[in-house]
């Protein structure tokens, strides 16, 4: 199997584990399993506080997007990305307010991690 297949078979086991009501800590293996195959692609964030909904296909797309450009950029270039989509939903007029909020609160920890990121260079 493929990463992207691993992680849509490991997303789709955590969902079914949370719908049949599973332990919490059995839930959470589930997911830690999921995060390993992307370590950078900061896929909690992805998954629980997404700009927008998406379907496992897309997650799994774009957690790879995201591990790509780690690879290319580091943490830095990753931060940048989802901050630019952060701030064209809280653009965008046909956001609804909860997606207007987690992107208003992704952007409130993307700054802190960026002066962080900057207070680390200097």
């Amino acid at each position: 199997m493929t990463i992207a297949e691993d992680l849509k078979s490991a997303i789709q086991r955590y969902d079914r584990a949370v719908k049949d009501g599973m332990k919490e800590a059995q839930i959470d293996t589930m997911f830690e399993a999921a995060e390993n195959l992307v370590p950078n692609a900061r896929l909690s964030e992805l998954y629980f506080y997404g700009e927008r909904e998406r379907s496992h296909d897309e997650v799994v797309e774009e957690a790879l997007y995201r591990e790509e450009l780690w690879e290319r950029g580091g943490d830095r270039a990753v931060l940048l990305y989802v901050q630019a989509q952060a701030k064209v939903t809280m653009d965008d007029p046909t956001a609804s307010i909860t997606f207007k909020v987690i992107a208003e609160q992704v952007l409130s920890g993307i700054d802190r991690e960026l002066e962080e990121f900057a207070g680390r260079l200097n």
